[in-house]
């Protein structure tokens, strides 16, 4: 993400998400130099409230195809009018807040890089949602701030939009299916619904080089490993088990957790399996 784009996106960013960087920023800093620059640290950490003699600021050196405003830089500077105001004389303090407000440019540039990485976004994405959510930013400032056309604008705005879309409908599904396993796990009734378990009957899956009481015994040996280990075999953990010592699918492995059920050799009550007393 290169130095501009940081700048739009910063810029056009909510307030709310500012402060997070600036905070994320500062403390990144502070913590650094507690270890590597002690001296550094007493002084824009003790000798005064440093906070507020620091700038943030987003300049640009132009208009654009549009007319609106273009080439955003991102800078990070002491306000020396504020120092003056606040008689503050001290310069070592003052050199010591310089270096401050450099290490903060770099380290906010590097807080928001990082964020736009551990996105869905590209670069250009990422600073356009920003401008997209902003109130008042038409179409022609946004396609300046960005350096590009309307009708690139444009379509990054689709893409921004299909991903936001694909990502709701993973949470949404993924909430379902959530929600789908905690009813079963809170019924009394744990049991199969409607896949291979119930489907196949007798023999119809291959038993391979493994004899079928070879498995059972497999099986009961898992519960009585997971009951010493967990104090409990859970019917999804057996099935893991069977899975990994067996090296089946998860329906097969399923299929001769039931069949075991069945033939009484395990017991299940409700989501937990145990050894017929």
């Amino acid at each position: 993400m290169d130095r501009e784009l940081v700048a739009v996106t910063y810029k056009h960013a909510p307030s709310e998400r500012k402060t997070i960087w600036k905070q994320r920023a500062i403390g990144n800093v502070l913590e650094e130099w507690e270890d590597e620059r002690p001296t550094d640290f007493e002084r824009v950490f003790y000798t005064h409230d440093t906070g507020w003699l620091i700038d943030f600021r987003v300049p640009t050196d132009g208009l654009g195809q549009y007319g609106w405003d273009t080439g955003f830089d991102l800078s990070v500077e002491v306000d020396h009018d504020l120092v003056d105001q606040a008689d503050i004389t001290d310069p070592e303090y003052i050199e010591a807040l310089e270096r401050l407000a450099l290490a903060l440019e770099d380290e906010l540039l590097a807080v928001i890089e990082a964020e736009q990485e551990q996105s869905q976004f590209s670069a250009k994405e990422f600073a356009a949602l920003m401008l997209y959510k902003k109130e008042m930013v038409n179409e022609d400032r946004a396609a300046d701030a960005l350096g590009v056309k309307i009708g690139t604008y444009r379509g990054k705005l689709g893409r921004i939009r299909d991903k936001i879309d694909a990502a709701k409908l993973t949470l949404e599904l993924t909430g379902e299916l959530e929600d789908h396993n905690e009813r079963v796990r809170e019924s009394e009734g744990y049991h199969s619904f409607g896949d291979f378990v119930d489907i196949y009957e007798g023999d119809e899956y291959p038993v391979g080089s493994k004899l079928r009481n070879d498995i059972i015994q497999h099986i009961q040996n898992i519960v009585d490993l997971l009951e010493h280990e967990d104090g409990a075999a859970h019917y999804d953990s057996v099935i893991e088990r069977t899975q990994e010592r067996l090296e089946v699918s998860y329906h097969r492995a399923r299929y001769e957790l039931e069949r075991a059920i069945g033939k009484d050799l395990v017991e299940r009550d409700g989501n937990v399996v145990t050894r017929p007393e």
